[in-house]
């Protein structure tokens, strides 16, 4: 993995092979979520026409956040708010998860599953695990 310098961007090269894979998977009716960060290849290589929905801490404003997507994803929220609908927190994927939506979502953190038994792994590449749900 390769960490763009003062960014959040991840260019994951480990998960692009995974990503690919499912890709003939994912629906466009089916909604993406990075968790942690954002995964610029891996949304390139699925070519969404739907916004890829990103669980992060956005309480901050842009002009307290380090040059990085995070902040340019926040200065978008904030120039236009209803072009920050897909940068929620947890609290919000929670609710995704409760409304029955089939998800797939990227992530390095193993307590998604436990917490959620709807979710299901299948995929694991480059330090990242892809979830989807059971529905």
């Amino acid at each position: 993995m390769v960490r763009s310098p003062r960014s959040n961007v991840r260019h994951s090269y480990g998960s692009n092979r995974s990503s690919q894979k499912l890709k003939e998977q994912i629906a466009s009716t089916h909604e993406v979520v990075f968790v942690g960060q954002y995964l610029f290849d891996v949304a390139v290589i699925l070519d969404r026409k739907t916004p890829i929905y990103v669980v992060d801490d956005w309480s901050q404003r842009a002009a307290d956040l380090p040059d990085s997507i995070r902040r340019q994803f926040t200065e978008g929220r904030e120039f236009d708010p209803t072009s920050g609908h897909a940068l929620i927190g947890e609290q919000e994927l929670k609710v995704m998860l409760s409304e029955g939506r089939r998800m797939w979502i990227w992530t390095r953190r193993a307590d998604l599953v436990p917490e959620n038994s709807s979710l299901v792994p299948v995929a694991s590449q480059g330090g990242y695990t892809v979830l989807r749900t059971r529905h």
